[in-house]
This record gives C-alpha cells, structure tokens and sequence, in this order.
C-alpha cells in the first residue's frame, strides 16, 4: 500500500512542525532557564553584595567605636594631667604663701601698750 502524497506530505509537515515546536520550545526554555540563572546569580551578587556592605558597615561600627574609646582615654588622660597640673599648682602657691607668712612675721605685743614682747626682746 502506498500512502497518498498528500498524506506523505501532511506526515512531513507535521514532523516538521512539531521538530520545531520543540526547537521552540528548548529554546525558549533554555532562555527561561537562563533568566532565572542570571537572576539567581544577581540575587546571589546582590546579596553577596548586601553582605559585603553589611560586613563594611560592621567593620565601620568597630573602628568608630575603637576611636571613640581612644577619643575618651586621652581625654581622661588629659583630665588626670590637668588635675595633677592643678594639685601641683595649688601645692605651690600654699609653699609660695607659707614662705610669704614665715618671712613677713610680725610681732605683736600681748599687751595694749607699744611694750616689745618678750620673744623680741631675746
């Protein structure tokens, strides 16, 4: 039996047809699967990325927070120097007026009367 040419013809079309349904269907399947890759794999740069500035930021905080502890020891350092500075100071001047009071001591009688006193007399 030999099929019409029609029918040989309408078989070739059809394998045809459906070879590149297929072809069509691979490739837009191929191009879906590299979609969502390429959209896997920037949401995977992304949130490498996210990360990245996450850990940046982190680091940041640390180092803000070593400097403002650095910051507040040389200020308390500072605070005990000018304390010291001033002891230092306040200890100076009562020698300088001890000296002054020691050097500059006046006798005064005991009695209401001009009488030098008997400390002033030896």
């Amino acid at each position: 039996y030999k099929e019409p040419e029609m029918v040989v013809n309408a078989r070739k079309w059809l394998k045809q047809a459906l070879v590149e349904h297929q072809e069509k269907v691979f490739a837009a399947a191929e191009k879906e699967f590299e979609r969502r890759g390429a959209v896997a794999m920037f949401a995977q740069e992304n949130a490498g990325a996210e990360a990245q500035e996450d850990i940046d930021r982190i680091e940041l905080d640390e180092l803000q927070e070593e400097r403002r502890e650095r910051a507040r020891m040389i200020q308390e350092e500072r605070v005990q120097q000018q304390m010291e500075l001033d002891r230092l100071e306040e200890l100076e001047l009562r020698k300088r007026q001890d000296m002054e009071k020691d050097h500059f001591i006046v006798p005064r009688p005991e009695n209401a009367s001009n009488q030098p006193c008997e400390t002033a007399e030896r």
